[in-house]
């Protein structure tokens, strides 16, 4: 019943006009705090076909739907209504009496109600939708969005991103995108997909080795190590695959890249000296600044979001462990004491949590740790080998590989390890996931 009022104070003061672009900030929002667990119940029926009815595109009506129920599921903060064959008869019953039914939806459980059509215009789809509040048979939002008709499932994406915003001042990272490591033949490439494992295409083509890719701030691009000319140099290259770069070249090992959040530096792995040390590289010269000294090997490094610190990974106590140290490279304070090898560090984008593997009893998981070395929580258990976390970028989801069913792959769950899924299938696997800082426009 919260939920219900709660909603309905929002449908009261907050009634949009439709719109091509998308609004610039909710009025009101559902405080995720106060509210609970508890989920908003939507139905989300069929999108029917508006004007210029194109056979071509009427099966986008329930893919384009498909999309946008599996968005909201995952956000966390909506309940997709599962009774599928009575939400699209009560959809066709509203088309064939030209009116929205609210006590019947009511009954179905619905507390909000979603509806879209989809036409061509111009030569660009246009996705038409509504979203209404149930109990007070009223429309909370309507918006308007179009674009190239093979980009469908990033227009769905849009429409998923405006309801979470709208509703709870979350933006969603549904647009968002992961990078990641495949084999391909005896090589590894670096690939890049959507959140849910959609639209996987492969980046580079060095036919050798390439580790560790690493987004900017920006969004835009991303730093990784190749091997092409047989050592481990840095590069930089735009998600579109123009552009390349090479940042460091330096003889040895040059990996592990980690942006500031200015995207002014790089933070890496560097071995030039003989030891493998954490330098930074400044993106726009090269220019270097050396951040550890030690005689055992430091690497990892992940930067805070607030760009004070960076955690990393030491052997300074005898094995692998996670520290934390200024962005200057003093004061470093180890925070793990968990098994024999604690590694791959990643600082969630909220600043109050570290996510990292930890290897106990032969295997390695995934835990996550406050920066004081206190709640340490476990995320995978019993499933293989799970490796590489990586903060969703609202930080409510972490995606990490997992050999649990063989080949390694790619899969993601709730910072509670809650809903743990693989988003690849692929025959070379899925390593190392680096998830986009793009939080929708």
């Amino acid at each position: 019943m919260y939920i219900r009022l709660i909603i309905a104070i929002i449908s009261v003061i907050s009634v949009f006009a439709f719109s091509d672009s998308e609004g610039k900030g909710p009025e009101v929002f559902l405080d995720l705090k106060t509210a609970g667990s508890g989920r908003i119940e939507v139905a989300v029926p069929d999108f029917t076909v508006g004007r210029g009815r194109s056979g071509a595109y009427i099966q986008l009506t329930s893919t384009m739907s498909r999309v946008v129920r599996a968005d909201l599921e995952f956000s966390g903060f909506f309940k997709v209504i599962d009774k599928d064959g009575f939400v699209q008869e009560q959809e066709r019953e509203d088309r064939a009496k030209g009116k929205t039914n609210f006590s019947e939806w009511g009954a179905l459980g619905a507390v909000a109600l979603l509806k879209g059509e989809i036409y061509m215009d111009g030569g660009q789809l246009v996705l038409k939708s509504e979203l209404f509040d149930v109990d007070r048979g009223k429309r909370i939002i309507g918006v308007k969005y179009s674009g190239d008709p093979r980009d469908y499932r990033t227009i769905a994406h849009r429409l998923s991103e405006e309801i979470a915003y709208r509703l709870t001042g979350e933006k969603g990272v549904f647009r968002s995108k992961i990078a990641f490591v495949s084999k391909q033949r005896q090589n590894k490439e670096m690939y890049i997909m959507d959140y849910d494992g959609h639209g996987v295409y492969r980046l580079t083509g060095d036919k050798s080795l390439v580790l560790s890719p690493a987004w900017s701030p920006d969004g835009k691009r991303i730093a990784f190590t190749s091997y092409i000319d047989n050592n481990p140099d840095l590069y930089i290259i735009n998600q579109d695959g123009l552009d390349r770069r090479a940042l460091s070249l330096a003889q040895g090992l040059n990996v592990l890249p980690a942006w500031s959040p200015d995207g002014k530096n790089i933070a890496m792995v560097m071995t030039k000296d003989g030891n493998a040390e954490i330098y930074l590289i400044r993106v726009k010269d090269g220019k270097l600044k050396r951040l550890t000294k030690n005689r055992v090997t430091d690497s990892g490094p992940a930067w805070s979001p607030n760009g004070k610190r960076i955690a990393f990974t030491s052997s300074r106590a005898g094995f692998p462990q996670i520290h934390v140290m200024d962005a200057d490279g003093k004061n470093a304070k180890r925070i793990t004491y968990l098994g024999d090898y604690n590694d791959q560090a990643s600082w969630s984008p909220r600043g109050d949590r570290l996510a990292f593997a930890g290897r106990r009893d032969e295997l390695f998981n995934i835990y996550t740790i406050n920066l004081d070395g206190s709640d340490l929580k476990r995320l995978t258990k019993d499933a293989g080998n799970n490796e590489a976390p990586a903060w969703s970028p609202d930080g409510r989801h972490i995606a990490f590989s997992s050999d649990r069913n063989g080949t390694p792959q790619i899969y993601i769950m709730g910072v509670d390890g809650s809903g743990q899924h693989p988003v690849t299938k692929l025959a070379g696997g899925g390593y190392s996931p680096a998830w986009s800082t793009r939080l929708g426009d």
